[in-house]
């Protein structure tokens, strides 16, 4: 005998088509009223899209401050560093920071190694390194491109060892410039003349009427911090610094900037004049950059910086120069 057939399968087909066709009729109207909302565009379609981009990127920022905690190095990351280096460094070696704004390694490496800003320029010579030891945090933003830069000086090296977050690796020059005297550091003995009127100096600084005059800093030239003499020229008679008993040497080279800033691109080029014996040349600052020049050392152990009057504005110009063998 057949099993009567119950209503409840019926009623629940009846029940579903009824739901799918009240979901479907609110789709569209839900649709309708979307299109209704965005279209035609209103001005306040791009403030609600510019306030979604904007919390998309607070969102965004938030995660990746989260994340970053995990990406630098703990103290004793930096110890271990310092120790390696205080192990295996030696006279004539440096260190260069990737990314390089991790200041830290100033303070926690040991202090008699230098650390360098490894200018773009393969071609610009580290004065008095052999070897650079290159400390990166390859989880970090902004690292890697130490690492390109060196690879185009190296000639060999030790591959990176990890410390942690930290990761540490050494770079021979392959051509080291070991100059025999840097002229920034014999200024104090400099003679320096406004003209024909010897300047007054003390403490390697020279002061010569109320704009002019000749130090020994650090200025920013070109993106980075050089260590030169800082002329301040006259407008009215040339600024000329003589050092002498220089040791002997085959060449003299060194550059010429403007300091970073507001003034460096503004007035006439500024001509810096060098000689060395019977050996002279010159170069022409006319804009922000780092111009090289070189010349004969001429055998007499005596270099001239001159720089003719500049009219105008007072303005600066950084120059650094080395005795090469």
């Amino acid at each position: 005998m057949p099993r009567p057939e119950l209503p409840f399968p019926a009623l629940l087909r009846r029940r579903t088509g009824e739901a799918l066709r009240g979901w479907a009729g609110d789709a569209r109207r839900w649709r309708s009223a979307l299109a209704a909302l965005l279209w035609p565009p209103r001005p306040r379609h791009a403030a609600a899209a510019f306030a979604l981009a904007v919390a998309a990127a607070g969102l965004g920022g938030l995660s990746f401050q989260r994340g970053l905690a995990g990406r630098l190095p703990s103290d004793l990351d930096w110890r271990a560093a310092a120790a390696v280096l205080e192990r295996d460094a030696r006279p004539g070696d440096a260190v260069a920071l990737s990314p390089r704004w991790a200041g830290r390694a100033r303070l926690a490496l040991p202090p008699w190694l230098p650390v360098l800003d490894l200018p773009a320029d393969p071609a610009e010579p580290l004065w008095g390194v052999r070897r650079v030891w290159l400390l990166a945090l390859p989880d970090a933003p902004g690292a890697g491109g130490a690492a390109r830069a060196l690879a185009a000086r190296s000639a060999g090296g030790e591959a990176p060892q990890r410390l942690g977050a930290l990761a540490l690796s050494r770079h021979d020059l392959a051509a080291p410039e070991l100059p025999v005297a840097f002229l920034p550091d014999l200024l104090a003995r400099a003679s320096v003349r406004l003209g024909g009127t010897p300047c007054p100096g003390a403490g390697g600084a020279f002061r010569c009427g109320h704009r002019s005059g000749v130090a020994r800093e650090v200025r920013e030239v070109a993106g980075l911090p050089r260590p030169c003499i800082v002329l301040a020229p006259d407008a009215g008679a040339p600024l000329t610094v003589e050092l002498s008993g220089l040791p002997a040497g085959r060449v003299i080279s060194g550059h010429a900037g403007l300091p970073d800033g507001a003034g460096a691109a503004r007035g006439p080029a500024i001509r810096l004049e060098v000689r060395a014996g019977p050996a002279g040349t010159g170069v022409a600052v006319d804009g922000p950059g780092w111009r090289p020049f070189e010349l004969p050392a001429g055998g007499t152990g005596a270099v001239s910086l001159t720089v003719p009057p500049v009219p105008g504005p007072a303005r600066l110009l950084c120059v650094d120069a080395a005795v090469l063998p």
